[in-house]
């Protein structure tokens, strides 16, 4: 074989190398990494909603008049001289009298200097929902007209129960005195007429 066939063999491997070199790319890969799924959690911290604030004790506006102005000492005088305030008067637990002072309202009590016998009278201004509790309980009591608003009356024993309900007032007179429910019209006109309106 002569030179000239040598070196043509020679270039011709030379070119296929380089062709081939040349045909193939650079394939260098790196590694695959699978799509994700990015899940957004909400930031913050949840508040809860307004929450409404239960009161146990009910909703009464304040009675701002005394005793004397309840019912003033001329009217009790007249209705009979020989009672007069009593300044020792506690209510009974348990009693209306001391429900109403509860609620923000007055109790007052007058002693008949003779003979030990005691007229009461409380007052107290509530809400609607607290005079619908109220005139519930009072309704075990006989409905009448003769106090000038939603009266009921109702003996215990020997002591009578007037019970009316007029505007936002809810007022109980007690006495021994009150044998029916006309017997305490003088003192629950006279106290509901002293009322602020």
């Amino acid at each position: 074989m002569g030179t000239r066939s040598r070196a043509t063999i020679v270039l011709t491997t030379a070119v296929l190398l380089l062709a081939l070199t040349g045909c193939a790319p650079d394939r260098t890969l790196g590694p695959t990494s699978e799509p994700t799924d990015t899940v957004s959690t909400p930031t913050g911290t949840p508040t809860a909603g307004p929450t409404a604030t239960a009161t146990a004790e009910p909703t009464g506006g304040p009675i701002t008049i005394t005793c004397a102005q309840l019912i003033t000492d001329a009217q009790m005088y007249e209705y009979d001289q020989n009672f007069a305030a009593d300044a020792a008067y506690s209510p009974a637990a348990g009693s209306e009298a001391q429900l109403a002072v509860s609620l923000d309202g007055i109790t007052c009590s007058w002693l008949q200097l003779s003979g030990g016998d005691t007229i009461t009278v409380s007052v107290a201004d509530l809400s609607a929902d607290d005079l619908a509790d109220r005139a519930a309980a009072a309704a075990s009591g006989t409905p009448t007209a003769a106090y000038g608003g939603d009266g009921f009356f109702r003996l215990d024993g020997a002591t009578g129960h007037a019970e009316v309900f007029v505007g936002s007032y809810w007022l109980v007179a007690t006495s021994t005195y009150f044998f029916t429910a006309e017997d305490a019209v003088p003192i629950v006109q006279a106290a509901l007429a002293n009322l602020p309106a």
